[in-house]
């Protein structure tokens, strides 16, 4: 979901795919970065 690459971003997401749990990111096997997505 492109609309919400701001907030990955304001999480501290570096990558794709992640998961954040209680506010903590977990990068699982990376994938692309979130610069490739803009």
């Amino acid at each position: 979901q492109k609309n919400r690459i701001a907030e990955a971003e304001a999480l501290g997401v570096q990558s794709v795919p992640a998961l954040i749990l209680g506010g903590s990111v977990y990068h699982i096997n990376f994938g692309a970065s979130l610069a490739d997505l803009k």
